[in-house]
C-alpha cells in the first residue's frame, strides 16, 4: 500500500498571548487493500436490529461489538470488529464515519474490512474509497507531543437500514507497561447493543486481575 504525506499548514489562536498550536498531518492512499486477519481471530456474524428496536428512538444499532486480545510471547494483538446500524435519518451521518486510533510510534494498524451490508449484499467500501489520517498536536505550546493518529473514512450514500461492518487489528503497546498487559473495556452504553463480545487469549500461568 502506497502512502503520501501531506502537511497541512498549522494552525494559530492568538489572544494577547498564544492559546493553542495544532499541526494536522494528513495521509492519504490511493490504493488500500484489506489485509487478512491472523489464524487465532474467532468469526461471529452481525444480526440486525429487531423491530422493537427499530421503533424506538434511538438513531443508531449496535449489532455487534467483538474484542479480541491475544497476549503471548510478550506481545499483544488486539482485534475490534464493529457493526454499527442506521435506524433513523439522523443515524446516518454517525454511522457514515468510521474512526480508528492509534499510535504509529509503538503500534501498527491493519485494517481487515470496511463494508456496507445492505440487505443481501455486500459492498466493499475500500474499492472505492480511501482512509485519511490526521494527527492533532493541540499541546506543543507546553512542550507536550502526543502522536495519536485517527484513521477515518467518511462513508457516502447510506441508506436507512444499512449497517456498516469493518474489523481491524492493533499491533503493540506503549513500552512503559514494559511487556505487561493492561486494558480499559467498555461495558455501558448510551445506545442499543445487540451483542458485546470480549475473548482474552494469555499464557496459563499469567495472573489476571479485574
Amino acid at each position: 500500500m502506497a502512502i503520501q504525506r501531506r502537511i497541512m499548514k498549522g494552525k494559530y489562536m492568538y489572544k494577547s498571548i498564544l492559546l493553542a498550536l495544532t499541526l494536522i498531518y494528513c495521509i492519504n492512499s490511493n490504493a488500500q487493500t484489506a489485509e487478512a486477519k491472523a489464524s487465532w481471530v474467532k468469526q461471529y456474524p452481525v444480526t440486525t436490529a429487531s423491530s422493537e428496536t427499530k421503533g424506538g428512538t434511538h438513531n443508531t444499532f449496535v449489532n455487534l461489538y467483538d474484542q479480541q486480545i491475544y497476549f503471548l510471547d510478550n506481545k499483544i494483538h488486539k482485534y475490534t470488529h464493529f457493526a454499527n446500524q442506521v435506524i433513523t435519518a439522523q443515524g446516518l451521518e454517525e454511522v457514515g464515519k468510521v474512526e480508528i486510533s492509534f499510535d504509529p510510534i509503538y503500534q501498527k494498524l491493519h485494517v481487515h474490512e470496511v463494508s456496507i451490508l445492505r440487505g443481501n449484499k455486500v459492498i466493499n467500501v475500500l474499492n472505492n474509497s480511501k482512509f485519511e489520517i490526521i494527527r492533532k498536536e493541540s499541546e506543543l505550546d507546553q512542550g507536550i507531543y502526543n502522536g495519536v493518529e485517527t484513521a477515518f473514512i467518511l462513508i457516502k450514500d447510506l441508506q436507512l437500514n444499512d449497517i456498516v461492518e469493518y474489523s481491524y487489528t492493533i499491533d503493540g503497546q506503549n513500552p512503559i507497561y514494559d511487556n505487561r498487559f493492561f486494558d480499559v473495556f467498555t461495558t455501558q452504553w448510551t445506545i442499543p447493543v445487540g451483542e458485546f463480545r470480549l475473548n482474552l487469549t494469555v499464557p496459563k500461568d499469567l495472573q489476571l486481575y479485574f
